[in-house]
């Protein structure tokens, strides 16, 4: 779920399978050499511990959001898209400076590679009365999304309405794709980090009341929803 205060101050190589050339032929075998995908996105989970129905809260332990997230890097990846994925645990010891500790990851990757854009902060809501984050169609079952945007009303914050426009367009393109899977986007006077690119986004996938499994049937789609639009 969103933290309501204000904000706080390369992929490794693959594997490689050579398969040995037959005893007689003594012409050597040339090794695959794909080249790592170059970052273009990068996906974390502020709120790291965050888990699903059945999973319990443990501070210091990644809950089942990380896994969510892991789908949706995974996803990108089988597009063509380079992901930078952060596993660190950002929402301890101290939950109130959760928004902190990512920033400051963000900020060494960006300062490592200036060029991305695409930041994608994973979390997942907290059930609400009266508010069905569940949808089922003859594909399956999956956890309903919601997209956060920060706006500039207490920060600093000259890229939001870019963020706004790209999320306005993921939203169209999933909504497109299967009719009632998201819910409406909500626009929020804290920047939750989205100042450091102009594809910026925060996603809820779903709730407490959700499965995991269907969490990341959800970061699948949304992986192929982003692919399509960049």
């Amino acid at each position: 779920a969103v933290l309501t205060a204000e904000d706080v101050p390369p992929p490794a190589e693959e594997s490689l399978l050579v398969i040995a050339s037959p005893a007689e032929d003594k012409e050597e075998e040339t090794p695959a050499t794909d080249e790592p995908l170059e970052p273009q996105a990068v996906v974390y989970c502020t709120h790291t511990s965050e888990g699903y129905y059945g999973q319990e809260r443990q501070s210091g332990v990644a809950g089942g959001v990380l896994d969510a997230a892991r789908t949706l890097a995974d996803t990108l990846e089988a597009n063509g898209i380079g992901v930078i994925l952060l596993e660190d645990i950002f929402d301890a010891p101290d939950w109130n400076n959760s928004y902190g500790y990512s920033l400051a990851a963000l900020e060494e990757v960006k300062a490592q590679y200036p060029d991305i854009q695409l930041y994608i902060d994973v979390h997942r809501d907290a059930e609400i009365p009266g508010v069905d984050t569940h949808f089922t169609d003859d594909s399956g079952s999956y956890a309903r999304m919601m997209l956060i945007i920060g706006s500039n009303a207490n920060l600093p914050h000259p890229n939001w309405e870019q963020n706004r426009a790209f999320a306005n367009q993921l939203y169209n393109e999933l909504e497109s794709a299967k009719p009632g899977l998201m819910r409406d986007s909500k626009i929020y006077n804290g920047r939750y980090n989205q100042h450091v690119g102009n594809k910026a986004i925060l996603v809820e996938v779903g709730s407490t009341s959700n499965t995991v499994e269907e969490a990341k049937s959800s970061a699948a789609l949304l992986g192929n929803a982003i692919a399509k639009l960049l």
